[in-house]
């Protein structure tokens, strides 16, 4: 359960860095997608989303974890629509 928590926060925080990255290009500042550029930087979102996702939903099938876990799967589908609306660089992905 720590990895599927600190996958889902990576996911998470990586997603707002996508929405930053001109003013992140200006200031140096190193993040992913500065790094990685921004459609590689979606693409292992996505990969981490699933793994995280795949994982959680095994877990719950061996009795790792109880069956109410798997109501956890729905933030899986949240954080797919987050990444679709972030398309591309001019993508608006304020709330």
């Amino acid at each position: 359960l720590f990895w599927w928590n600190a996958a889902m926060w990576f996911v998470n925080t990586t997603y707002f860095d996508l929405g930053d990255l001109s003013g992140d290009r200006l200031e140096g500042t190193r993040t992913l997608p500065v790094v990685l550029g921004y459609a590689a930087t979606r693409r292992l979102l996505h990969a981490v989303n699933l793994l995280a996702s795949v994982s959680l939903w095994t877990a719950c099938r061996l009795g790792v974890v109880g069956p109410e876990a798997a109501y956890l799967l729905w933030l899986h589908g949240l954080q797919l629509a987050l990444l679709w609306r972030a398309r591309d660089e001019d993508s608006d992905i304020s709330w």
